[in-house]
């Protein structure tokens, strides 16, 4: 039995559009490099993770180069830090026809949908390309394996998107279902280049801090 959990803390990448570029949804089918500014923001965490004395024994990440890269730089500047790259419950949710849309393009196309997802964290079962129940069986496994594979009092990261980390709120249980009466899923939406850390034991994942931008 574990008296105290690990920590894990999820990052989303950095940014991969430049100012006056067209913002728009990009999923798992849209493999975007960073940025200049993206490549900034990873190293401002680096920075921020080595001033707080904050040190991961592993780096995990999805298979998106936005995600590799964003590794990459933290596991470098904190001492070659050894990643696990290709993590598929880290890849970013297939949005479908969302995919390539601005957000505006959406909300004219599927008002319902966007609103249900974006609010409330109704699954679009007809829009994206994989089910909610497959995503949340991943990101469950994947969890009860580093339960298995990390001790008390450790620290990993996670290098993965938006969609992903948000959905990862669906494991605390007790506030999924409060964020979807509340219809207060769009506050929990994580900015590039920000974090989230969870602590993990094996009956129960607390929310230490979320959305923080170093």
């Amino acid at each position: 039995m574990r008296d105290n959990g690990f920590k894990l803390i999820l990052i989303r990448h950095g940014n991969t559009f430049n100012p006056g570029d067209r913002v728009v949804h990009i999923g798992k089918k849209t493999d975007l490099p960073l940025t200049q500014q993206g490549q900034e923001q990873a190293l401002n965490l680096a920075k921020y993770f080595k001033a707080q004395h904050i040190l991961p024994k592993l780096i995990y990440c999805g298979t998106l180069q936005r995600q590799s890269l964003t590794a990459e730089i933290l596991a470098k500047y904190l001492g070659q830090v050894p990643i696990q790259a290709n993590q598929l419950p880290l890849e970013e949710i297939d949005y479908g026809p969302w995919e390539g849309l601005t957000e505006t393009e959406i909300k004219t196309k599927w008002p319902n949908e966007f609103e249900q997802w974006n609010h409330a964290a109704i699954w679009p079962t007809k829009i994206f390309q994989k089910s909610w129940d497959a995503h949340y069986q991943l990101l469950k496994c994947w969890i009860e394996k580093l339960i298995q594979c990390h001790q008390p009092k450790e620290t990993v990261f996670a290098v993965s998107s938006n969609g992903i980390i948000r959905s990862c709120l669906a494991l605390t249980h007790q506030l999924w279902p409060q964020i979807q009466v509340a219809q207060n899923f769009q506050q929990f939406k994580v900015k590039t280049g920000a974090f989230c850390e969870l602590n993990i034991t094996q009956y129960n994942i607390d929310i230490n801090q979320w959305n923080v931008s170093p």
